[in-house]
């Protein structure tokens, strides 16, 4: 009971050794109600064990009515109360018109009646209504706050004023228990949050991303919401919140873009393919955006051909990126070679990862209908982050798209090559040869190189036809372009101008290195007289040399005017020799 109570029975008049004419003393126990029910500022009344109301005051309806009603546990307690002549308290739940209310009772053995002698009880009660409806929505709260926190995927925490664990939701979290955290100081397992701790906050933090390391060793993401702890005397006592893992998250995101980043790049690759009308372009599409999606030090196409031997050689296309040494290039020709020509391999290779020199390279090899054709590569160097399997699974899309495009750059090689080359010799055409040379000329004038060119013509090869067929007559120009091909350098040009006329360009050349080469031409003349045999008039060669100064301005028709003029001087003269064009002055 309240401080009120007490207060009301120390000023009431309670029977110490009184006497009443001729009344006996009554028991020290008993005490007199009438002035306790009238101060007493809650319910309150006077009843018997009969359950009569003797005396009450107006906040007692609610007990008249329960006592007239017989309630059991008011009339268990006043028979209680009679019987041991001790105070009784208890909790009641009494209804009425107000509806339910919750009292705090009290009985007190009061002085037997005047009248009768009958034994009295004083029911004394607080209303606690409010603090019961206040307990119970506590109760409640916490119940629903229990299972929150046991169905919630989140955790819940506290930590104290040290920064460390004091609560932990009872699941735990990252594969620690909750009896493992408790007391764990909550930074030790920060693995990165950008220099904050939301665990010892001063202020409120919402959604704050940070690793954390698990029981295992691995990285987990948490987003943690936490406020801090504050008591009465505005002095910080730590800092509680909620936290949830995001790895599987921000897994899935990183995986998602990822994917589209892929997408982006192979996207960009086709577009390149589909739009670019050079070959090479369509390279140096693919490389850049091969840098742009998987970081790298260089990156670079090499191509698989094969040469007239037979023997396979791989050509470097296009490359960008740092310096690299060009042993390093060898080396990569070398491996790709290697690769290409495995006689055990029996499924085709995707990727290669190795170390060269101060590099790690990847190296993938593109296809087309299961047939090599070539290898992209990536250089990176030791030092810098490996690549992942996001970048090797971006790197293969890349091989598969390029493997196309390799196999169309091959065939409009081959195209150009048709175009510019004549069949049956394999010499330049009239027009690559015109091309070529007029090339030539520009570079001269930047060289002051001097440069020749060479007429030559088959004399009497009509009648090798006619005689034994043109097979035989085509056996004569395939060895005539060996002949011409094993006499010229690199940089010089051989062509077949048409029929059995044939040309060639000796670049940087005196006039008497440009007559040694005539002479040696024409030293090979009776090989083709063997494959014509014995034929009437015997085969030769005639041969007209122009000489090209730098300081001329003579295009490619004047100097083959030129040298065509020199070539019949020799055919005028008796054939099966060389002669040097006469210098014009006037148009030099």
């Amino acid at each position: 009971m309240d401080a009120s109570i007490t207060r009301i029975l120390k000023n009431t008049n309670i029977v110490q050794n009184k006497t009443n004419n001729n009344q006996q003393f009554l028991p020290d126990c008993y005490l007199f109600p009438e002035e306790i029910i009238h101060k007493f500022s809650g319910p309150a009344l006077l009843t018997n064990l009969q359950m009569q109301v003797l005396s009450q005051n107006i906040q007692a309806e609610s007990f008249v009515q329960s006592l007239s009603e017989k309630k059991t546990v008011l009339l268990n307690m006043v028979k209680r109360c009679v019987a041991t002549k001790n105070p009784e308290n208890q909790k009641i739940i009494l209804e009425n018109i107000n509806g339910t209310r919750h009292f705090d009772l009290l009985a007190l053995p009061a002085s037997p009646s005047n009248n009768d002698g009958k034994a009295r009880v004083l029911l004394i009660g607080k209303d606690i209504t409010i603090e019961q409806n206040l307990t119970k929505a506590l109760v409640d709260s916490r119940r629903m706050f229990k299972d929150l926190v046991e169905c919630s995927s989140d955790f819940s925490w506290e930590t104290d004023n040290l920064g460390c664990f004091k609560y932990i939701s009872p699941r735990g979290i990252l594969g620690y228990t909750a009896y493992e955290l408790n007391g764990k100081n909550a930074a030790d397992l920060i693995i990165d949050s950008g220099g904050s701790n939301p665990f010892d906050t001063l202020d409120k933090v919402h959604n704050m991303e940070i690793w954390l390391q698990r029981s295992d060793g691995s990285k987990a993401c948490i987003l943690v919401s936490a406020v801090p702890i504050i008591d009465n005397s505005s002095t910080w006592q730590g800092a509680r919140g909620t936290c949830s893992d995001i790895t599987e998250k921000k897994e899935h995101e990183a995986t998602l873009r990822r994917i589209k980043t892929k997408e982006q790049v192979l996207n960009r690759i086709i577009s390149s393919f589909r739009d670019t009308v050079e070959p090479k372009d369509m390279l140096k599409s693919a490389v850049n955006s091969t840098l742009e999606g998987i970081p790298s030090a260089h990156c670079g196409i090499l191509q698989m051909n094969e040469k007239e031997d037979g023997t396979t050689v791989a050509d470097l296309k296009y490359n960008i990126g740092c310096k690299v040494d060009k042993k390093i290039f060898y080396e990569l020709c070398h491996k790709a070679v290697k690769i290409w020509q495995d006689p055990h391999r029996t499924q085709p290779i995707s990727t290669i990862y190795e170390k060269i020199g101060e590099y790690e390279f990847l190296m993938g090899i593109t296809q087309h209908h299961g047939k090599i054709n070539g290898t992209l590569f990536l250089l990176r160097n030791k030092t810098d982050p490996a690549w992942s399997d996001n970048d090797l699974s971006l790197f293969r899309g890349i091989i598969c798209q390029l493997g196309l495009a390799m196999e169309f750059l091959k065939s409009q090689e081959i195209l150009k090559k048709i175009s510019l080359t004549d069949e049956l010799t394999g010499l330049l055409n009239r027009r690559a040869f015109h091309l070529d040379i007029n090339k030539r000329l520009r570079h001269q004038k930047r060289s002051k190189k001097d440069c020749a060119l060479l007429y030559i013509d088959i004399d009497n090869f009509k009648a090798v036809n006619d005689t034994h067929g043109h097979a035989r007559g085509d056996k004569i120009l395939a060895k005539l372009s060996k002949i011409l091909k094993d006499n010229i350098r690199i940089g010089d040009y051989a062509s077949r101008l048409g029929g059995d006329e044939f040309a060639i360009w000796l670049n940087n050349i005196t006039e008497e290195g440009a007559e040694k080469k005539a002479k040696a031409i024409l030293d090979a003349v009776p090989m083709l007289q063997k494959i014509a045999c014995k034929i009437k008039p015997t085969l030769s060669l005639s041969i007209g040399i122009a000489m090209s100064k730098p300081e001329e301005k003579f295009t490619i028709h004047d100097i083959l005017e030129k040298a065509d003029r020199a070539l019949y001087h020799v055919k005028n003269s008796g054939k099966n020799n060389y002669s040097f064009a006469i210098r014009d002055d006037k148009n030099a």
